[in-house]
């Protein structure tokens, strides 16, 4: 009788079928999870401080409020004395090693000083932007093939250049 019901048994056995529910709910959540944290561009994230739309103007004033404007015209470096220097634009755009130099010059001036206002026209491209806030920032110096940064204003506040006033020197 054993032997009856072992053949019956293997004779209308069903082939077995691979459940893959589990491994196919495992790859829906592996899938995404990979391809969002996959890095496919290097970015950088550079710290600046905005102000709030509903901000109000601080009472208190810093020593020292070093203001770059960027115009069309060029770019003006400026402090609460006045205008530090105007530079012109070059033919192919604007000065970044001159302002850079500048900067070095007045960071030696003022060396506890760290923060920096950027005024921007609103016709100024992001290039600009983004290669004007490299000048202010960091001054890159090349000694025996040996590359130094020499920090300069990295805390870069943005805003609105002011329109031009008759006084104000054209770079």
């Amino acid at each position: 009788m054993k032997s009856r019901w072992r053949r019956h048994r293997l004779r209308h056995q069903e082939p077995a079928e691979m459940n893959i529910t589990a491994f196919m709910n495992l790859m829906v959540i592996l899938v995404p999870f990979l391809l969002i944290t996959a890095v496919f561009s290097r970015l950088a994230v550079l710290e600046l401080d905005l102000p709030s739309p509903n901000s109000e103007p601080s009472e208190e004033e810093p020593k020292q409020r070093l203001t770059i404007t960027v115009r069309e015209s060029g770019i003006t470096v400026s402090d609460r004395d006045g205008v530090i220097k105007p530079i012109e634009k070059v033919a192919d755009g604007y000065n970044y090693a001159a302002l850079t130099e500048l900067m070095v010059m007045v960071k030696d001036r003022i060396p506890q000083e760290t923060s920096a206002t950027l005024l921007l026209e609103p016709q100024i491209d992001y290039d600009t932007v983004i290669q004007v806030m490299d000048a202010v920032r960091v001054a890159t110096k090349e000694q025996t093939g040996d590359t130094r940064d020499r920090e300069l204003f990295p805390a870069i506040a943005l805003g609105d250049a002011p329109m031009k006033s008759a006084q104000e020197p054209t770079p």
